[in-house]
This record gives structure tokens, sequence and C-alpha cells, in this order.
């Protein structure tokens, strides 16, 4: 399913349908092998922290509470 529907990037669409189904034949293309995490430190990114959604939530929520008084 996934080939076939790449496959037919080259079908002749009109405008506006190929403009709707471009997200999906890219999504589903060949990709490059992800690199490393040590391939990506090598080039000087740095491990970025997780935030915990209920934390955001909760910040978000204070500011919004703060904002109306």
């Amino acid at each position: 399913m996934n080939q076939k529907l790449y496959d037919a990037r080259h079908a002749q669409l009109k405008p506006a349908d190929a403009a709707l189904l471009w997200r999906f034949t890219q999504a589903y293309r060949p990709h490059d092998t992800p690199q490393s995490w040590q391939e990506l430190k090598a080039q000087g990114l740095e491990r970025v922290e997780e935030e915990n959604m209920m934390d955001l939530v909760r910040d978000q929520f204070e500011v919004s509470s703060e904002s109306d008084t």
C-alpha cells in the first residue's frame, strides 16, 4: 500500500488534487537512515531535556489565570 501511494506521484492529477496528496506522497517516499546519537554529538548537537507535559499545562494555566485577574 505505502509503496503504491509513493509510486502514484507521477500520476496525472489536477493541480488541486496533487497539492492535497503531496504531503502523503512525501511521507511515504524513501528516507535516508537517521544519524546515530554519536554522529549528532560529533556535529556539536547537545541532548535536550525532556519536558513533562503536565508541567507545561500547569504553567500555561497559571499564566492565563494571572492575566484574568
